[in-house]
């Protein structure tokens, strides 16, 4: 999993996924400078059916404000790869192609209600009724 708080510890990843099926390991990498998690962690099951059910439920949920990405993991040279494709195929800069989707999602998503926003606001005020010049100067005279 990815996009990790950096406090997180196995306890508290241990208590929210048990509720899929046996862990076997969990491994939060820490940073040796700051002791800190690197913002990644592992999660092993006993089977795959449970690590298919964390999978599904918990990739996308907010966990300690965060979104999460949760998926199976590949050997670190298919993730490069898989990087480089799409930093390769866009315009995306690696940092970017690097987020995890629900980041890019949420991002998109904030950015297409600000524009709605936006465009109700100007709608509003072109379909209202001309101001007279004594409800500007009374606007003016407030500001």
């Amino acid at each position: 999993m990815r996009n990790l708080v950096f406090d997180i510890k196995d306890k508290h990843l241990t208590a929210a996924f048990k509720k899929f099926g046996k862990i076997i390991d969990i491994n939060v990498p820490l940073n040796p400078t700051s002791n800190q998690n690197r913002g990644f962690a592992f999660v092993e099951f006993e089977d795959r059916e449970a690590a298919t059910n964390a999978a599904k439920e918990m990739n996308g949920s907010k966990y300690k404000g965060r979104s999460l990405t949760v998926e199976f993991s590949v050997p670190k040279e298919s993730y490069e790869k898989r990087i480089e494709a799409i930093v390769g195929s866009t315009n995306m800069e690696r940092k970017e192609a690097m987020k995890p989707m629900s980041i890019k999602n949420e991002t998109k998503t904030t950015a297409q209600e600000t524009k709605a926003e936006a465009e109700r606001k100007a709608k509003e005020e072109a379909e209202a009724p001309p101001k007279t010049k004594t409800l500007q100067r009374k606007e003016k005279r407030e500001r």
